[in-house]
């Protein structure tokens, strides 16, 4: 046998980085072949996830990813004094560029638009994020667009160096590469990527509003418009713009005319919300009780609404209530609040209202901040509500928790509630999967929790579900990672599960295919991580005969990850062979170049003159054994001994 050696040929190649498993991840990179296309994702994980439930297309991935492309392009506006055909120009000479700016400037539609020619974007492009931690060690492919994002804290001291060399390996690869920067860090740049900088201006916000607008079918309020709308956009950033845009399209009908646009932006902006802080300071426990019910659950009927708001008294501390017979009307109540009732159903006249209330009271009361998680939990675990409520009030509490960025308790809870069967805890990391701020942290979570072999049963199958439905769409390979950890569990239907769920991705996607088949390749090459029994197994599962067929396998590559998986674990050879057997001939001949390239060829000879074990028919016999004298003139070419053959090292 050989010893084990560094991966060669195509793998090195051809290969994106992707985590084999072990250690930690690269989140958003992935792996080609060097032919084909490559899909990526890219783009504002928030934004993406909002774009992808808006247009139900969470499950067509490389579809979304070339869709986003295309409509960041179309909302995009350039910002002044930037030309992006001069830009991509100059890119293409320089191999990389350090866009710098203050957030919300647009920097990353405008790296998108330069890297990606309009017409191209299902070729995609690949982003790194600052979260991955390790991405100087990435070995860029010739063509490769890649956008490194370094905005906001650098907590390590040696992110210069680091991309210095990584600029560098961008070179000589033949890559291309734009990096975004937070001005206030551009001081701490290596003095030889200086000359690389672009700094970015600020888009006209008007025209951005516009073009947002447009693009849901709504006029923009004119230049003369109200004057909360002038000021706010006098500082909103770009992304903050478009949600803006985007939430009118939800409100309001398409054709709306400009006076009734401008009337609901003021009213989002904040008109009729200056008394709120007031009001809830003013107000007793039981109207407190009434507007927080009412904000969580708006458009829920009266009863769900009065039997949140009895509670949340109880969780907050309220006096006990009175008795039924002089307790004062409840829709009484619910107009003091300034909430009005419609078809039996309370909700606020202005429709912003309720989820500015949630954040005053948050930021306002962070003393009421446990109480009100201890309530949320009542109501999703209890018989309180019904299940769409339960929804509602759990996606509410998540939204603020997020925003004041600390996911502890939504970690906490949502790995309660996954344990109890509640659907509501993968609704809760769903949502911080996509937030901006806090994402890469639950993420990081997850990957923790996916290691452990007896993590509760509940809790592994939901993280299946959340990885191959959800995570899969902006993060494909740190949720191949997250379900090949999970196909270790200790309980057979969990680990069945997950690997159903892989071999279902990568069986639909060339994409994943390749990230799957290269990770496992990189596992039994490195000879400091521990190739187990269920990396043999996924490998099985990536070559079986229906994967190949469905991803148009290329043979270079599979018989690189065969090479490696030999040479690390040579007696998996006897589980391959039967699998193999039923292969074309053209892949049959990857195993006999795989095994004679390792040395293992004598073991292959005498595995093929054993007879199959198990009762087996006639027609069962006779398929055996043309498949086995197919195998023994594969192996008499691959040593010479029909010299009228191509050799058998030639894969298509």
């Amino acid at each position: 046998m050989n010893g084990p050696r560094p991966p060669r040929g195509s793998v090195t190649d051809t290969r994106g980085p992707v985590n084999a498993g072990d250690g930690a991840q690269y989140n958003d990179a992935a792996v080609h072949t060097g032919t084909g296309d490559q899909y990526f994702f890219h783009g504002d994980t928030e934004d993406t996830h909002r774009f992808l439930e808006h247009h139900q297309l969470k499950r067509d991935g490389s579809a979304v990813r070339a869709e986003w492309l295309r409509t960041v392009r179309q909302r995009f506006v350039c910002p002044p004094g930037h030309d992006e055909r001069a830009l991509r120009a100059r890119l293409g000479d320089e191999t990389h560029l350090v866009l710098t700016g203050e957030p919300g400037w647009g920097r990353e539609a405008l790296a998108q638009t330069i890297l990606v020619p309009e017409g191209e974007e299902k070729s995609g492009l690949r982003q790194i994020n600052a979260e991955d931690g390790f991405w100087d060690r990435d070995t860029p492919s010739a063509g490769e667009r890649l956008l490194l994002d370094l905005r906001g804290e650098l907590t390590d001291p040696l992110w210069p160096v680091r991309l210095r060399s990584f600029a560098g390996q961008v070179a000589i690869g033949g890559a291309r590469l734009i990096v975004l920067l937070d001005r206030r860090t551009e001081k701490d740049l290596p003095e030889d990527l200086r000359g690389q900088v672009v700094p970015a201006a600020r888009p006209d916000p008007w025209r951005v509003l516009s073009s947002h607008m447009e693009a849901v079918g709504l006029a923009t309020p004119a230049d003369e418009g109200g004057e909360r709308l002038h000021a706010w956009l006098d500082t909103a950033g770009v992304g903050e713009i478009a949600d803006v845009a985007r939430r009118a399209g939800d409100a309001l009908p398409p054709g709306s005319d400009v006076g009734a646009v401008t009337e609901w932006i003021e009213a989002v902006l904040g008109a009729g919300h200056a008394d709120i802080d007031d009001a809830l300071d003013a107000s007793d426990g039981r109207t407190r009780a009434v507007l927080i019910s009412v904000a969580f659950l708006e458009g829920a009927h009266l009863e769900d609404i009065a039997a949140a708001r009895a509670r949340l008294s109880e969780h907050t501390g309220g006096a006990p209530e009175d008795l039924p017979i002089e307790r004062s009307s409840f829709t009484a109540e619910l107009r003091g609040s300034d909430a009005t009732v419609t078809d039996r159903r309370a909700r606020f006249a202005d429709p912003w209202r309720a989820q500015v209330l949630r954040e005053v009271l948050w930021d306002g009361h962070p003393h009421l901040q446990h109480h009100v998680g201890a309530w949320v939990d009542r109501c999703v675990t209890g018989d309180l509500l019904p299940a769409h409520l339960r929804d509602q009030v759990a996606r509410n509490w998540a939204e603020q928790v997020l925003r004041a960025r600390r996911p502890g308790p939504l970690l906490e809870r949502a790995r309660g509630w996954a344990i109890q069967g509640h659907p509501q805890a993968r609704l809760l990391l769903g949502a911080a999967f996509a937030d901006r701020s806090e994402g890469h942290r639950v993420r990081r979570r997850v990957y923790e929790w996916s290691r452990d072999r007896d993590l509760p049963v509940r809790l592994a199958h939901m993280l299946i579900h959340l990885c191959a439905e959800d995570m899969v769409t902006t993060h494909p390979d740190p949720a191949l990672v997250r379900l090949r950890h999970l196909s270790a569990h200790s309980r057979s239907e969990v680990a069945d599960h997950a690997r159903r769920r892989l071999r279902g991705l990568v069986s639909t996607d060339p994409s994943l295919f390749r990230a799957q088949l290269h990770a496992l390749t990189t596992v039994f090459w490195d000879p400091t991580r521990r190739a187990r029994d269920v990396h043999v197994e996924l490998f099985a599962d990536v070559t079986r005969t229906d994967v190949l067929d469905a991803v148009g396998a290329d043979g270079r590559q599979v018989v690189d990850g065969l090479i490696a998986l030999l040479e690390r674990r040579p007696e998996s050879l006897s589980a391959l062979l039967a699998p193999w057997l039923a292969q074309p001939e053209h892949r049959l001949r990857w195993l006999v170049a795989a095994v004679h390239e390792t040395g293992h060829m004598g073991e292959l000879y005498a595995l093929a003159l054993r007879m199959p074990t198990g009762s087996l028919g006639p027609d069962e016999l006779r398929r055996h054994a043309r498949e086995i004298r197919t195998l023994l003139s594969l192996i008499d070419r691959a040593q010479g001994l029909d010299l009228g053959a191509p050799p058998v090292k030639e894969t298509p």
